[in-house]
Formats: C-alpha cells, structure tokens, sequence
C-alpha cells in the first residue's frame, strides 16, 4: 500500500533529468515524429499510472483547494452582507501597531481575535514584561515573522499563506492515516469529513489549529511507521505551538509501549518535550518567570483561567449560567451553549468510539478533552475540539459502507462549517 513518502517520492521520480548521450545518426521526419509519438505516449502512461496510484491523494489536495476557493467566497460575501460587528478586538486594524498599514478586505477578514496578537508577536516580538502575548507560544508567530520578511513584512499575508500551503500537507497525511487504518473505501470521505468539521474555519484563519494538526498527524504518522526520530521532532514542535502538544508526548510514550519499543517510545517523546521547557527557559530569562505563559490567562482572561484538579469547574459553571439566564436572548447565552454542547459531544463521541482507536489515539483524545476543563473554564471549547482528529478518523470507518450515514453527516457538519465561517469572516465570536 502507497505511503505519503512514496508518493513524493514517485512524484519527484516522473521529475525530467538531464543525462548525456551518445551522438545518434539524423533521423529523417517521419522517424523523429514516430519516435517523438512513442516519448509521450509512454510519458501519458506514466501519468496514468502515477493518477491511479495516488488517486485518493491528489483527490485530497483537489478537495482541499476547491474548499479554501469557496471558503474564501463564502467569507467575502458575509462580511460583505452582514452588518459590521461591534467586537473591537475582532478587527486587526483596531489596534495601534496596524493603523498605518493598508490591509485588503479578503485578507482581512481571517485574522480576528488570537490572529491580532499572533501578527502583533511576529511584527514586535514577546515584551519583557508579562502580558497577554506570553500566553501564545512562539513556533506559529515565528514562522510567520520568517516567511513576512520574505514577503517584505507582510505579516498579514504570510500568515494566511502558511495555513492555506499546509492545510494541504495536513488533509493529505490524514487521509493516508485512515487508508492504513481502514482502507481505500475509508479514505474516499476522509478529506471532506476532516474539511468539514464545524470549527474547520480556524483552518484557514490565522491560528495555530493547521500547523498544530500537522505536526500532530505527521507524528502518528512516523510512529505507524516506527519512525521514532521523526516522531519526536513532530512532537517537539507541536509542543513548541500550543500548550496541548503535551498530550501528544503522552501519546508516543503510550505507543512505545505497545510497539514493545519503550526505549525508542520514552527518546521520542522526552524529544517531544523539547518545545515547552525551551518557551519556559527563554521565559524565565527575558520576564524571570518560566511559567508566564500560564499567568498570562490571568492577565488577559481575568480569574476565570486558573489551575484545577477539579475538571467540573468550568462545565458547571457554564451549565449554572445557562439556567440562571433562561430564558436565552442574548448572543453570550447560545456561545455559552455551544462550549457546553461541544464538550458533551465530545465525552460520547469518546465513549462510542473508544473500542476502534489505537491506544495512542485513545490518550490523544482524552488527553484533549481533559486538559482545557484543567483551567476551571470551557472557554471556546468547541475551538479546541478542532484538533480531535481520531473521532473524524472512525467516522469515516463507520461511514465507509452507509452511504446514508455519510451523507447526512457530511451535510450536517458542513451546514455548522459554512455557519462558522460566514460569523467569523463577519467579525462575530465564534470560539
């Protein structure tokens, strides 16, 4: 069965080469064109043969790019329609470092909320004084500050150029997971399952969620293929992206151990640390607080983000305001709602899927679920559901041989995808 590494590698083998040849005698027309016929006749066979191999993954990156062209559609027409928001922190423009800059509209409307501060790092760098910036970690804004200056710092562009060019490399390893896992069938839904989420537009946004995603299913990748070196840099740099990359260590621990390779499993995750304690260090140097990335939350989120053992803090609170403010009337009540509601989802989904995962996508997913209600709040929970890949991975085994099943799925979850996306663009919290 085709790897993603033999599909690059095939695709760099029908690459032209220059090789030298010894002097042939002229040839008269009829000859050169016969043999010129043969050339691309066996060239279009290559092609042919290349075409049906890697099917399902050049079908990926074909969804992949029709989605992002209509998603783009979709979004230019809602801020277009739709009355201005009010939610000044929604707006890139609203803050001081961008004012002089001028910022096309289509651009502009994925970078809202965390996409401001992302763009504020790249441009200005972390303060030496604690505030709301020390909690993003830096291996996003990084890449972005190296691929702006290379785009004359143009931040805002390079931003979305990095989430659209590896949204591609993201669809295409998730649907070689599921073909390993389930088969050619499985695979044929998988990248529009995995586009269609319903927070799918973060994706696109300038957020962390598509170079979180990459490193995180390059690595389960490199552990089926017992690649436990490249697994541990992926790993590194997830946790050098988002605090939640620690649940990922946990995962390859776990499939060292079931691999029986407990050394090469503990290497490659003590590897994948790597990222967190290299933030705390440079922390602990500029701010002499190593774990200013935590009390940042306070900062910028007030007292609701503070560390619990007790994980039905958050879900009861929000549960209380709900039924205190029944009732609901106003947009804070159905954003509460769907924190809530995204969180429930996600605990039966485990539930009804837990038997099909691989003990590695078992921790993975609980490990996601758990580590936000650590922090006493479900605060754009259903944002952080994003990442729970292997739900969308037994969805597609499930779905593989009900064709109903998987249109009704599909059609569901794109209505709340093209629903978020239209309120995002607009300027409207969606989590």
């Amino acid at each position: 069965m085709a790897t993603f590494s033999d599909f690059l590698g095939a695709a760099l083998a029908h690459l032209p080469t220059i090789t030298d040849s010894p002097e042939a005698p002229p040839a008269t027309p009829a000859s050169s064109l016969k043999r010129r016929l043969a050339v691309l006749q066996t060239r279009l066979s290559s092609v042919r043969e290349f075409s049906s191999r890697h099917r399902l993954l050049l079908r990926a990156l074909a969804l992949t790019l029709v989605w992002q062209i209509v998603a783009q559609i979709v979004g230019y027409m809602a801020v277009s329609i739709l009355p201005p928001s009010q939610d000044i922190a929604a707006d890139l423009t609203n803050h001081p470092a961008f004012h002089a800059g001028h910022y096309p509209t289509s651009l502009l409307i994925w970078a809202r909320w965390d996409g401001v501060w992302y763009l504020l790092l790249a441009l200005q760098g972390y303060p030496t004084q604690v505030n709301i910036l020390h909690a993003f970690f830096p291996a996003f804004p990084g890449l972005i500050h190296v691929v702006g200056g290379v785009l004359g710092s143009n931040y805002l562009l390079a931003g979305l150029l990095i989430n659209r060019l590896l949204l591609f490399p993201v669809v295409v390893i998730f649907t070689q997971l599921v073909r390993e896992e389930w088969g050619d069938q499985a695979a044929e839904s998988a990248p529009l399952f995995f586009l269609l989420v319903p927070a799918a537009v973060f994706f696109l946004a300038i957020y962390t969620e598509t170079l979180f995603l990459l490193a995180c299913l390059a690595c389960f990748l490199a552990l089926r293929h017992q690649r436990w070196l490249l697994a541990g840099l992926c790993c590194a740099l997830a946790t050098a992206t988002r605090l939640p990359g620690i649940v990922l260590v946990g995962a390859v621990l776990v499939e060292g151990i079931v691999a029986r390779r407990f050394w090469k499993g503990l290497g490659a995750a003590a590897l994948g640390t790597v990222g967190l304690p290299a933030y705390a260090l440079y922390l602990a140097v500029t701010t002499h607080d190593p774990l200013a990335f935590q009390h940042a939350y306070n900062l910028g989120w007030g007292n609701d983000h503070l560390f619990t053992l007790n994980i039905f803090v958050g879900p009861t609170r929000y549960a209380s305001w709900l039924v205190a403010g029944w009732p609901w009337h106003t947009a804070g009540d159905f954003t509460n709602l769907s924190y809530l509601l995204a969180l429930v989802v996600d605990v039966v989904l485990l539930a009804a899927m837990w038997r099909p995962l691989r003990w590695s996508y078992r921790v993975f997913a609980l490990g996601s679920i758990l580590l936000p209600l650590f922090s006493s709040t479900i605060f754009a929970y259903n944002r952080y559901s994003v990442v729970l890949f292997p739900f969308v991975l037994v969805a597609c085994r499930w779905t593989a041989t009900r064709p109903t099943l998987r249109q009704a799925a599909l059609l569901t979850m794109g209505a709340f995808s093209v629903l978020n996306i239209v309120l995002f663009t607009a300027g409207y919290w969606v989590g």
